[in-house]
């Protein structure tokens, strides 16, 4: 995952699905390290797509180099 300061979100480069600040997720503790005062948790809640990921926009900024990358291309046709 990717931290997003502004978004306060963590998001999967590939997938763009993640989790923001305040959402209400489940956990299962599996690790406690008592003598460094650690504990280590599993995500039990799926992340969910987030709005605006940087997955869509560089996907979408892709694309449209992959169409302009061909003199004469008018792109795909319907």
């Amino acid at each position: 995952y990717i931290y997003d300061e502004t978004a306060r979100s963590l998001f999967g480069e590939r997938t763009g699905k993640g989790y923001q600040l305040a959402d209400r997720v489940e956990v299962r503790l599996i690790e406690v390290a008592p003598m460094a005062g650690a504990m280590r948790f599993e995500m039990l809640t799926d992340p969910k797509p987030l709005p605006g990921s940087k997955r869509s926009f560089h996907k979408a900024k892709g694309r449209a180099r992959a169409s302009q990358s061909r003199p004469g291309s008018r792109g795909r046709r319907r």
